[in-house]
């Protein structure tokens, strides 16, 4: 699939972008664009899928959690 970010692949059930001029190496496509959307993501924290599915990458979909939380 091709996105504004590169082309993409997929890792373990995430769409990955690839190396490309952008400097963007084996990023992934959810974390893109939440930061397009929210901003950077802190240190301590990652992006849930919250339907689970880590192919649906619709940014309602996505929802950002602290490593701390169960």
């Amino acid at each position: 699939m091709q996105t504004k970010w590169g082309k993409t692949a997929i890792s373990n059930g995430y769409y990955i972008i690839g190396g490309n001029e952008k400097g963007y190496k084996n990023k992934k496509l959810h974390r893109l664009i939440w930061e397009e959307v929210n901003g950077p993501i802190p240190k301590g924290y990652f992006i849930h899928h919250k339907d689970e599915n880590r192919m649906n990458n619709d940014i309602e979909n996505l929802e950002i959690m602290s490593h701390a939380e169960p």
